[in-house]
C-alpha cells in the first residue's frame, strides 16, 4: 500500500531545515503505515541500511539476533509532499513535484530514445519529471540509488498509460498527484502483479 501526506505549513519547526522537517515527515508516515498494515509486528522492527543508502527492516529473533525482516519499504518527499510504501516484495518510490527541466540533467540520464521522445513532447517539464521519478524508483528498488547507470535503465508508455521498463523483472507504476506531482513505483514482478495495468496504483494510494 501507497500512503501520501501533504505537509502542512503550520507542522513546520522553526528550528529544523526544510529538509529536517520532511525527514520527520515520512519517517512518522511509515510509522503510521507499518502500523496499520502490520500491526503485530510494528513494535519489532528496527531500521537498518544497506552500502548505498536504501533502509530496510530487520527483527530481532528470540537469540538477540537480527533477522531482515519480511516487510519492504521505501520512501521519498519533495516540496510538501510526503510518501512511503509499504509491501511484502522488493520496491522503489519516487514523488516529484513538477518543475522546469534541465536540458543538462536529462541529457545525462535519459536513453537516446528518451531523450528523442522528450524533445518532441509538448509538456517537456512533466514527461521530464515522468521519467526522473520512474528512474528514481527503479534506482531505490535495486538498493543503488544514484549509484544506478540510468541511461542503461529505460522506460516507455502507451496511450492507455501502462509503462514499460527494458528490465523485465520490474513492473512500474506511475501516478500524477494533486496535479502538479508526479508519483512512481517499481517493484519486483511476481505471479500476482505480472499483468497489473497501470490503473492497479488507483486502487493502492492512501491518503492520510
Amino acid at each position: 500500500m501507497i500512503y501520501i501526506r501533504k505537509v502542512l505549513e503550520n507542522s513546520e519547526d522553526k528550528n529544523k531545515s526544510p529538509h529536517e522537517v520532511l525527514h520527520a515527515e515520512v519517517h512518522e508516515l511509515l510509522c503510521y503505515a507499518v502500523q496499520k498494515e502490520y500491526n503485530e509486528k510494528a513494535d519489532k522492527l528496527t531500521m537498518r541500511s544497506m552500502e548505498h543508502g536504501k533502509p530496510y527492516f530487520v527483527e530481532i529473533d528470540q537469540e538477540n539476533r537480527e533477522i531482515i525482516s519480511d516487510i519492504h519499504f521505501n520512501l521519498s518527499h519533495s516540496q510538501d509532499m510526503v510518501a512511503c510504501v509499504v509491501s511484502c516484495q522488493p520496491v522503489g518510490i519516487d514523488i516529484e513535484k513538477i518543475r522546469r527541466y534541465n536540458a543538462k540533467v536529462a541529457d545525462r540520464i535519459l536513453s537516446d530514445k528518451e531523450w528523442n521522445y522528450l524533445q518532441s513532447s509538448k509538456q517537456k517539464d512533466k514527461d521530464f519529471i515522468r521519467f526522473w521519478t520512474l528512474k528514481e524508483a527503479y534506482g531505490k528498488y535495486t538498493g543503488k540509488g544514484l549509484g544506478t547507470d540510468f541511461k542503461m535503465v529505460q522506460f516507455w508508455w502507451n496511450d492507455c498509460g501502462d509503462i514499460y521498463c527494458n528490465d523485465h523483472e520490474v513492473k512500474v507504476f506511475q501516478r500524477e498527484v494533486e496535479e502538479d506531482y508526479i508519483l512512481s513505483l517499481c517493484i519486483k514482478k511476481s505471479p500476482g502483479n505480472h499483468e497489473l495495468t497501470n490503473k492497479w496504483i488507483d486502487d493502492k494510494i492512501y491518503t492520510c
